[in-house]
């Protein structure tokens, strides 16, 4: 996987916890 890949995934995954959070 390239540093970019990854960066963006956990750019990603990040956001959704965040979301997740703001729901719960």
């Amino acid at each position: 996987m390239t540093m970019e890949a990854k960066a963006k995934s956990l750019a990603d995954l990040a956001a959704a916890h965040v979301h997740f959070k703001e729901t719960v």
